[in-house]
């Protein structure tokens, strides 16, 4: 009886040792539930970045349309470019020291900056290296591009690029500023610009639309 008795203790605490045992390897197992988990996931993660990025450099654009804007004409002009060309860029040029509110100030500061070769300091200066078709506009001021314009050509490379000008203006036109625009830049490529009187802004979607069609760009 005795031993029986013996027996069945012993049975019974090695039974109960190896439920034991069995549920400490499931604590383990169970411990840290993400750590499978981890890797696969930040794999995945990088795998949708790179993809974004490769399907992003896919659909980078070719075309840039640069400003130069005082009273907002040319602004308006520029983004009426850009509407009409969805899959360009557009970058407007700001001077670190802004110009004088008052028009006739403006006017004899940007006649000062034209007789003395004066380039305005430009906040940034955008990369164009990527680009193949540059636009660059502004204002007529004194028969020519502002200044700020010219020291932007001077910091970048345009000679390989196709250079189209345009412009708004108050009754001076845009074909001798085109001509000195397309000279400085150094452009083999040349395409004709449009200039847009300040008063005709009404029609000028219009324009800038039968102009595109002429030089084919839509």
């Amino acid at each position: 009886m005795k031993k029986h008795f013996a027996l069945l203790l012993a049975v019974g605490a090695l039974l109960m040792f190896l439920v034991a045992c069995t549920a400490k390897q499931e604590e383990k197992k169970v411990e840290n539930p993400e750590s499978t988990q981890t890797e696969p996931a930040q794999v995945a993660e990088k795998s949708t970045k790179e993809e974004q990025v490769s399907k992003n450099d896919g659909q980078k654009a070719k075309t840039l349309i640069i400003y130069f804007s005082y009273s907002g004409n040319t602004k308006k002009m520029a983004e009426s470019i850009q509407q009409k060309l969805p899959d360009s860029d557009i970058y407007e040029l700001k001077t670190v020291q802004t110009y004088p509110a008052s028009y006739r100030d403006c006017v004899d500061q940007a006649k000062k900056e034209q007789e003395n070769e004066i380039y305005p300091e430009l906040k940034e200066y955008p990369d164009v290296s990527s680009y193949e078709t540059i636009f660059i506009g502004a204002p007529n001021w004194w028969g020519d591009y502002p200044m700020p314009v010219y020291g932007f050509i001077k910091k970048v490379d345009l000679s390989k690029k196709t250079v189209i000008p345009f412009c708004t203006h108050g009754g001076s036109g845009g074909e001798v500023m085109f001509k000195n625009l397309l000279q400085a830049t150094g452009s083999t490529e040349q395409v004709q610009g449009l200039a847009i009187f300040d008063k005709n802004l009404d029609t000028m979607d219009k324009a800038v639309e039968d102009w595109l069609k002429e030089i084919d760009k839509i």
